[in-house]
């Protein structure tokens, strides 16, 4: 740990504790801001005007539909057994 200046040692992503090893840290990098280069981008594209249905999905409940699928299916199983159930035991007390 004494040859700190001569080591090839770095950090990026871990921040030590000790004050040494702090001076080995590497800068953070600087991440452009693309969202406003986007923005100005459609802008020119679109001469201002943006379409929002173009972006939405033209059903909103289209994604949840898909996803809770194959749980229904086993729901709907289990509903037409437990109603089988109920009329058989009906149809035994009578």
């Amino acid at each position: 740990m004494s040859d700190t200046k001569d080591s090839k040692l770095h950090f990026r992503n871990y921040t030590p504790r000790d004050p040494r090893l702090k001076k080995l840290m590497l800068p953070k990098p600087e991440i452009p801001k693309i969202e406003i280069e986007i923005d100005t981008e459609i802008i020119k594209k679109t001469h201002g005007q943006i379409d929002l249905t173009v972006i939405t999905p033209k059903r909103e409940t289209m994604d949840l539909k898909r996803d809770i699928q194959d749980k229904l299916a086993i729901l709907d199983k289990r509903t037409e057994k437990a109603l089988a159930q109920l009329s058989i035991s009906r149809k035994q007390k009578t």
